[in-house]
């Protein structure tokens, strides 16, 4: 497994949190959410409240989900597997509030994409990105509701290319085929 730093909140973080454990050693969690930390902390997780408290010199990889901070230029060049972003509607909302932005669009076609951290946020090559056709929403909260299960497959699918990348390990988790709420999946060679 490869040594990692977790950086997240809310739900979809939990979502990535569970599915990342798959594949990283995590050797703490970033958070500043009260309640994600002791979720994090009942799991067995040390956690901090920073980046800079995080024991960066054990970690090889950096996976955010809905962490919200931004990583220092000097800790994403110092991770031998670099550092992963995932975040919702990626292809068309980088940035803050991808799914406010969303909302007001009054789109029907979301998505959760995992994409590599550079110095420039939410600009870094894509390494997947699931789609799914969403019924009207009105809320945040209901957006988030249709897409926890694609960032858990997001998550997953990443870090498979990660470990292929670096590896030559192909499809450590058994993925076999897109689950059927995925619309359809774009996989880059991010990493290649």
């Amino acid at each position: 497994m490869i040594p990692g730093i977790f950086v997240g909140a809310q739900t979809a973080g939990l979502v990535g949190l569970i599915a990342a454990a798959q594949a990283i050693r995590i050797r703490a969690v970033v958070t500043r959410d009260v309640a994600f930390a002791l979720v994090a902390e009942r799991l067995g997780y040390p956690v901090v409240e920073t980046i800079r408290a995080a024991p960066m010199a054990d970690a090889a990889l950096l996976l955010s989900v809905h962490g919200r901070e931004i990583i220092p230029a000097e800790t994403l060049d110092g991770l031998t597997y670099g550092a992963v972003n995932v975040h919702p509607c990626l292809w068309k909302y980088p940035g803050a509030d991808p799914i406010g932005r969303w909302l007001a669009a009054g789109e029907r076609r979301a998505s959760v994409g995992a994409h590599v951290m550079t110095a420039e946020v939410d600009a870094g090559p894509v390494i997947c990105e699931a789609f799914r056709v969403l019924p009207a929403c009105e809320t945040r909260e209901e957006v988030y509701r249709w897409l926890y299960p694609v960032y858990g497959f997001v998550v997953r699918r990443a870090l498979d290319q990660i470990l292929a990348a670096h590896y030559g390990v192909f499809n450590p988790f058994g993925i076999t085929d897109e689950p059927p709420f995925v619309e359809s999946l774009i996989a880059r060679e991010a990493l290649a």
